[in-house]
């Protein structure tokens, strides 16, 4: 699943940590998590300003939590766009991390994997090899049948 990233000494930890306190910043984000909606619904819905819920759904969109969906036609025939809640998780760290870091340890994590799937296709092929060498008891009806006469 792909995340976004944010360091705390970065501009958008400040942002962040200003609209997870702002009651109307979270009625908004609350509201986009049930539907996709434009401004102008968002405003009527929760009875806010225009103005008000266009500076939030801003701030939101730049640290990642809302995101722009699609767009419709208005009345006047003016597109209009719709917005709803990301579905990408924010992880939040206490320093900075580099893209050569993020590619590693995303490699670390495909190579664990691989071990895994490496360590399950062995001990199946060990259990298969086991069944089929295992020497045949003189008196089983498999052994009678295929015997070398």
């Amino acid at each position: 699943m792909e995340f976004e990233t944010i360091s705390v000494d970065d501009e958008k930890a400040k942002e962040l940590a200003q609209i997870l306190m702002n009651e109307k910043s979270l009625a908004i984000l609350r509201l986009l998590q049930e539907k996709t909606l434009s401004l102008s619904e968002i405003a009527r819905e929760l009875d806010l300003p225009l103005s008000t819920v266009s500076y939030h759904i801003d701030k939101m969109i730049k640290v990642g939590l809302v995101e722009v969906v699609g767009k419709k036609y208005g009345k006047r025939l003016q597109e209009v766009k719709l917005y709803r809640a990301s579905p990408r998780p924010i992880l939040l760290l206490p320093r900075k991390i580099s893209v050569k870091d993020r590619i590693l340890r995303t490699f670390e994590k495909i190579q664990v994997i691989s071990l895994s799937i490496a360590g399950l296709i062995a001990y199946g092929v060990y259990k298969f090899s086991k069944v089929l060498l295992t020497p045949m008891k003189a008196g089983s009806k498999f052994a009678q049948e295929y015997a070398v006469q």
